[in-house]
């Protein structure tokens, strides 16, 4: 088995993550969706090799939720779920519908829900879903969600988030991107901008694409 993500990339992340704790102090923590490939529930055929993982990606998925909570104890955590996660929900929507939202006798968690399987509630995270449309704003004039665009040209995508008139952070596209501009108000111009900080997967082409 060879993992998807970037072992590398996650353990320096949880070592910034730790050094601004420490440091600064960290007040959020949000996770931009698409932790989890779940090629199983895809409507997108995939090679063999990459079935047979979901028990697995649920466990590690887990374990950096955990840690993330270790680190930075009383952060408000945000999971903003993506077009990858929202698979589980979809398939269940279209092959087994009563099983939506179904829970433990008394209980109020969807089993069959990545908030239930990966301990969101153990370890602090609170959920967005409603992809595409999930959104956490981080204050009055800055927003951070999934995203659903994605454009060839470098630095592209930002640039179709500019014309909000807020500043955004989005994930989906794997590749680092900032652009920055302006706004007009009543009382004279602000900048903002937006910006993807790239991902935590592999980027050396072993990672499925939509062509392949």
């Amino acid at each position: 088995l060879w993992p998807l993500h970037d072992e590398a990339a996650i353990n320096a992340s949880l070592q910034v993550l730790h050094l601004l704790q420490t440091t600064e102090g960290v007040d959020q923590v949000i996770f931009l969706g698409d932790m989890l490939d779940l090629a199983e529930f895809s409507r997108h055929r995939s090679a063999p090799g990459f079935f047979g993982s979901l028990q697995l990606s649920i466990n590690r998925n887990t374990t950096l939720l955990a840690a993330v909570h270790a680190i930075t104890p009383d952060a408000q955590k945000t999971y903003i779920k993506g077009n990858h996660e929202i698979r589980i929900e979809n398939t269940i929507t279209d092959k087994m519908p009563d099983l939506l939202g179904l829970t433990r006798a008394e209980g109020s968690d969807p089993v069959l829900s990545l908030e239930y399987l990966c301990r969101f509630k153990e370890y602090g995270f609170d959920s967005v879903g409603d992809y595409p449309n999930g959104e956490h704003w981080i204050n009055d004039g800055f927003r951070a969600i999934h995203g659903h665009e994605v454009s060839s040209g470098k630095g592209a995508t930002s640039a179709k988030m500019l014309s909000k008139g807020f500043s955004t952070v989005f994930g989906h596209i794997h590749r680092a991107e900032l652009v920055w501009g302006r706004r007009t108000k009543n009382t004279g111009s602000e900048q903002v901008w937006a910006g993807s900080p790239g991902c935590l997967t592999k980027i050396d082409g072993q990672i499925p694409s939509y062509h392949t």
